[in-house]
């Protein structure tokens, strides 16, 4: 398992800055005058998107964020940075509000809807403002976006505590006594990141532990707006109350999507 020095050396060795000064005022303007990499379309496979992070690949909102770390740190020492965890991004509320009964009988518009809900970190600074390189991509004013519910964590411990659940994902297929001991490890540092919780949960469902499972993903969904996790939880529990909060919060369409296609 990677340390958290050791995640920050490697991080800092991958985006050392080659600028030594900046006429940006503030960290956030700064890195929104840089431009990024953010691919459009369907989200990356999750055992992709895992071996991207732990490779720093910028593709991924997590390369992103870590570079983004790593140039903030250098150019704006005397600035404070947090690492923030999307629980309500902001263009699911703008799908949600525009959403009509003709869109939820629409599959692409649903799996969109539930794209925007898959864990995603920005950096945030200590007025709250948020970067967000998507952003970029919806305003020429990105700083005046932000999402509606962050959680913020210590710069670096919330990007370790992403990268050791990246590194504990690599290992799921072929090592599941490692991917379980490292999330575990990482829950243990870092107890309050959602995205730990989340996949921990995974990781007791898969080896019988479900009561342990259904604590954590329970955790989850009182932080983040996640439908996938209120199917996670009415599939291990059969409460009805889960299916009832995915067809209320959203659409019965939802559920009956979320039933077909996706892998809990």
């Amino acid at each position: 398992m990677t340390t958290i020095t050791e995640f920050q050396a490697n991080a800092r060795r991958v985006f050392g800055a080659v600028e030594t000064q900046t006429s940006h005022a503030d960290p956030i303007s700064f890195l929104y005058s840089m431009s990024w990499d953010v691919p459009n379309g369907a989200a990356f496979p999750e055992d992709m998107l895992a071996t991207m992070n732990v490779n720093f690949d910028e593709r991924g909102c997590f390369g992103r964020a870590v570079k983004g770390a790593v140039l903030a740190e250098q150019l704006f020492p005397n600035h404070t940075l947090y690492a923030g965890e999307v629980c309500d991004d902001l263009l699911r509320t703008w799908l949600l509000a525009d959403a009509t009964q003709e869109k939820w009988n629409d599959e692409t518009f649903i799996a969109e809807l539930l794209q925007y809900e898959n864990p995603h970190i920005v950096l945030v600074d200590e007025s709250g403002n948020q970067f967000d390189p998507l952003f970029k991509e919806l305003t020429l004013m990105p700083k005046k976006l932000r999402h509606s519910q962050v959680l913020q964590h210590t710069l670096w411990e919330g990007l370790h505590c992403a990268y050791l659940v990246s590194e504990a994902i690599v290992h799921r297929n072929t090592h599941v006594d490692a991917y379980l001991s490292i999330l575990e490890r990482a829950h243990t540092l870092y107890p309050n990141v959602v995205l730990v919780k989340e996949n921990l949960a995974s990781a007791y469902c898969l080896v019988g532990q479900y009561e342990k499972a259904i604590t954590l993903a329970q955790e989850v969904a009182k932080i983040r707006k996640d439908a996938k996790t209120l199917l996670f939880l009415w599939l291990l529990t059969n409460d009805v109350k889960y299916k009832h909060s995915i067809t209320e919060q959203y659409d019965e369409k939802v559920f009956d999507f979320l039933t077909k296609n996706i892998q809990v």
